[in-house]
């Protein structure tokens, strides 16, 4: 079992780095839910947000299936927060997409960086 999201980073010059969060592949159109967050941030605060989502129970297990690397998907949603904090002078924007997160990891498969 496995589940596509995406993690997106913009620089707003008036307000610095904002991370959207949401499924990806055909269920960011189907379900059209997302979270955005004001970087930087810790994996607690995504959890808790991500937890507002219906598609959250991809990751943490529905219907008998198990759950997913919940929390390392948090973790590097975090991380990537800290990162556009780090770098908000050089990285206009950041696509990861899509985001494997699979029972034992959590992959970028592809990332496009804007400077």
């Amino acid at each position: 079992m496995r589940s596509l999201w995406v993690i997106g980073v913009i620089n707003d010059r008036d307000f610095g780095p904002a991370v959207m969060i949401a499924p990806g592949g055909v269920m960011i159109e189907l379900l059209d839910e997302g979270i955005i967050l004001m970087a930087p941030f810790d994996a607690a605060t995504v959890a808790v947000k991500l937890h507002q989502l219906r598609a959250t129970r991809m990751l943490t297990g529905y219907r008998g299936q198990k759950s997913l690397a919940f929390d390392s998907f948090c973790d590097a949603a975090a991380r990537i927060s800290q990162l556009a904090v780090d770098f908000q002078d050089q990285i206009e924007a950041l696509d990861i997409n899509p985001v494997l997160v699979s029972e034992q990891q959590v992959v970028a498969v592809d990332v496009l960086i804007q400077k």
